[in-house]
């Protein structure tokens, strides 16, 4: 293996590069450039070498190697060509795990969970030294919890969440400064089944299962939208596979300012399983009466699902067993004919 003295300002081959690549000792400069090649070609002999001079120049190998906006460190540039081995190198020579592009201000971390390069996260996350694991200190503020949850890296999220590896408690509810949205919100959204139940079962916070985007949509909302029923499911804690242990999700809840319920957008996207399920949750029969920012309840919103008749149907039953449990109670000695003829004639 080559050493830096024996660089010197000659031209010395580098081992395990192609043969027409050489090292041109002419400053610090070279050897940033002949380390990014070695990173990029998996050079790990030339990569050792290469190491050791530049701490031997600088004193440090967290150097800004690289000539764009981002000022990557050795560490940064491993870490994004998911170079394993180079990664434990470096920081078992001290690498500062708290590197970041500054460009875009995401960290090292945060590049690992985005890719999904789950055993980069674990010796990241290892070193104890990453100084907060929670950091969004970007334009979007996204952490690297979201980042993991957006592209639906599991084992990177179950890592951020394992307080034991990195003694940190992890910000499962920070949401998003350009959208509002939280990890559980993007998770509902995608339909992620695992995510969620991984989101809902972390012990050190709870998930805040009614925090609304911008839009005001609540994570329920956003996956009666999309039709996740499995999702829904899980939320409600119906689901007999699974468990939510928050409990249940507030169902009067609206959309802003359109008012809606997710009773009533599980009609309006023509979900009648879900609608089902939403209605069937104890004392949410107020979700047959409300009326959206048009003055429309969800009777009216099923006048406008054509193929899918068992919406309506099912509707106009449950208004119809309320209002006759009504009528019973105010006029108990009213005729069930009569009875029926005015519970006929209101729906």
């Amino acid at each position: 293996m080559l050493t830096h003295n024996e660089i010197g300002n000659q031209i010395v081959p580098v081992a395990t590069l192609a043969t027409t690549r050489f090292v041109t000792a002419q400053g610090a400069n070279c050897i940033k450039q002949q380390l990014i090649r070695a990173i990029y070609a998996k050079g790990m002999a030339a990569f050792d070498t290469l190491i050791e001079a530049l701490h031997e120049q600088h004193g440090s190998i967290d150097v800004k190697i690289g000539s764009g906006r981002g000022k990557w460190t050795p560490l940064m540039f491993a870490v994004h060509k998911r170079r394993n081995e180079m990664v434990h190198k470096l920081l078992e020579l001290g690498a500062d795990p708290n590197c970041f592009d500054h460009s875009t201000k995401k960290t090292a971390l945060h590049s690992a969970c985005t890719n999904g390069y789950n055993r980069i996260v674990r010796m990241l996350l290892a070193t104890q030294k990453v100084r907060d694991i929670n950091l969004a200190d970007n334009d979007e503020g996204e952490s690297a919890l979201f980042a993991a949850v957006k592209r639906g890296r599991l084992l990177c999220v179950a890592l951020l969440l394992q307080h034991s590896l990195h003694g940190q408690i992890c910000d499962i509810n920070m949401q998003m400064r350009s959208t509002g949205q939280s990890p559980l919100f993007v998770a509902c959204d995608k339909g992620d089944l695992a995510m969620v139940q991984l989101l809902l079962n972390y012990q050190h916070t709870a998930c805040d299962l009614n925090a609304p985007g911008k839009k005001g949509y609540t994570p329920l909302m956003k996956a009666v939208s999309k039709g996740h029923s499995d999702v829904v499911r899980l939320l409600l804690n119906c689901d007999p596979q699974r468990e939510n242990p928050l409990g249940m999700p507030n169902l009067a809840l609206e959309n802003g300012d359109l008012k809606q319920c997710a009773a009533k957008l599980a009609v309006r996207v023509h979900k009648f399983e879900i609608m089902r399920m939403l209605l069937d949750v104890e004392g949410n029969h107020r979700a047959l009466y409300t009326k959206d920012y048009k003055e429309r309840d969800i009777l009216e919103y099923s006048t406008h699902v054509k193929k899918d008749r068992r919406i309506r149907e099912d509707i106009k039953r449950r208004l119809l067993g309320e209002l006759n449990q009504i009528l019973r109670q105010e006029l108990p000695y009213l005729p069930n004919l009569v009875l029926l003829c005015i519970t006929d004639h209101t729906y």
